[in-house]
């Protein structure tokens, strides 16, 4: 006959988080804490998820939105980018004159999930003009084939 399993507490119901009495092992889905001697020993998932909210990432990336006119959320940087649709729009925006910002989410994990949440798109690249969200390298193709891409970067008086 197996083991009875130890019932839960009513803070680890409510919770959502299962105890395992062995290691101290704590689940919750796929994220599965281990403590000894009260202090975290490993995570199986990055601290960010199970510590703090996005917040404090969606506040990152509004305010660089807010603080650019352009800006492209893109793999690797204006000067090299790292995935053949980040180049593409790099090559539109540069053909176009406009200065922009590039903000490589290679090197940031926290951006990179960030501004697809932030956006409700979920691909890179990602452009945003006067704060707001634009599209991939596809829809700036089309922007730029129909002219509304120039009409959009024309600076306002």
């Amino acid at each position: 006959m197996p083991p009875r399993k130890k019932p839960k507490s009513r803070a680890e119901h409510a919770a959502g988080w299962e105890f395992f009495p062995v290691g101290g092992i704590f689940s919750q889905g796929s994220a599965r804490l281990a403590f000894g001697r009260s202090r975290l020993l490993a995570a199986a998932l990055p601290l960010r998820y199970v510590l703090g909210p996005m917040s404090d990432v969606r506040q990152k990336i509004q305010e660089i939105i807010e603080q650019n006119r352009v800006v492209l959320f893109m793999k690797g940087t204006k000067t090299f980018p790292q995935c053949g649709f980040s180049q593409r729009a790099v090559q539109i925006l540069k053909a176009t004159g406009a200065e922009f910002m590039d903000v490589n989410v290679l090197k940031d994990p926290d951006i990179r999930q960030g501004i697809k949440e932030f956006s409700s798109w979920p691909t890179i690249p990602q452009v945003y003009i006067d704060g707001k969200f634009v599209g991939g390298s596809d829809i700036l193709i089309e922007m730029q084939q129909s002219g509304e891409l120039a009409q959009l970067l024309t600076p306002k008086n």
